[in-house]
């Protein structure tokens, strides 16, 4: 396991985790003279902003430049948490919008239902179409069953921060791309201090490196591509898992703490059995 690499996805900082597509661009042919388009308020995170009517707005007039005989609508104000629902209804009625927002967990579903179009044929004969242009990863996160049926709009990295501060302090040099498990558990044990001499660590290595993200540096994710299935006993998810424990019950100030018992409770757990999680007591 310690050879294993910490992989990084183009645009990510160290550690490589999945992106996260925001929204995905449909597009269908249309042949009146008015292009509607629908779009939501805000992100798919929650964060208020007007970013994707600016966006919008930008792609409207350059699309204008070399269209005006076309007219472009768009409603605007329809929140992220309502915009699911309005999207079914509009194509439930058959008034679906001709350019239209998709939220990643939306996307398979309308996919598998027809509701979007092949975009395979489009792209082919577009000379001016590169989708080198955009991450590879986020570019086949709009394909489904083989073919592209969106294109991506944003996307969401997760990043992993270094204290450059800490290092130098602790005389530790910043890792290369390159770097491993076994690297990274090092730099945690050179990391973790106990700063007063009260028996707690007070200095940690890491902060909030979770199951999930140790999944995906290892070259794997919880399902598969279609979502049909799990990947749940393929041995690298296991690695996975034993990493992170590793990590966790040596550095996790939640862990770290447990008394002799509490620990005992925990081996026990590890060999099979359950672990009630009143049993602990997480405050003190």
């Amino acid at each position: 396991m310690g050879d294993i690499k910490l992989k990084k996805g183009t645009g990510i900082l160290f550690i490589m985790a999945v992106l996260f597509i925001s929204s995905l661009l449909y597009l269908r042919y249309w042949d009146q003279d008015v292009l509607r388009v629908g779009i939501f308020y805000g992100s798919n995170w929650e964060v208020p902003g007007t970013v994707h009517y600016e966006i919008l707005d930008k792609a409207i007039k350059k699309f204008k430049s070399k269209y005006p005989n076309i007219k472009v609508e768009y409603e605007k104000g329809i929140l992220s948490d309502d915009y699911s629902e309005w999207l079914s209804e509009q194509i439930l009625k058959g008034e679906e919008p001709d350019v239209y927002l998709v939220l990643d967990e939306d996307f398979h579903t309308l996919a598998s239902l027809g509701a979007l179009k092949n975009l395979d044929g489009v792209i082919n004969v577009d000379k001016e179409f590169k989708k080198e242009a955009f991450y590879s990863s986020v570019y086949k996160a709009g394909q489904y069953g083989g073919s592209q049926y969106a294109l991506p709009m944003e996307c969401n990295p997760t990043l992993m921060f270094v204290n450059k501060t800490l290092l130098q302090k602790e005389g530790i040099k910043v890792p290369d791309n390159d770097w491993t498990w076994d690297d990274f558990y090092r730099i945690c044990e050179k990391m973790a201090k106990d700063s007063d001499g009260d028996g707690q660590i007070e200095q940690f290595g890491y902060y909030d490196y979770t199951w999930l993200q140790a999944v995906y540096s290892n070259g794997i994710s919880p399902f598969n591509k279609k979502g049909t299935s799990s990947n749940f006993l393929d041995e690298r998810f296991s690695q996975s898992l034993e990493f992170v424990k590793r990590l966790v019950l040596a550095w996790d100030p939640d862990y770290t703490k447990l008394t002799p018992s509490e620990r005992k409770k925990l081996e026990e757990a590890e060999n099979g059995e359950y672990i009630n999680a009143k049993d602990i007591n997480w405050d003190d």
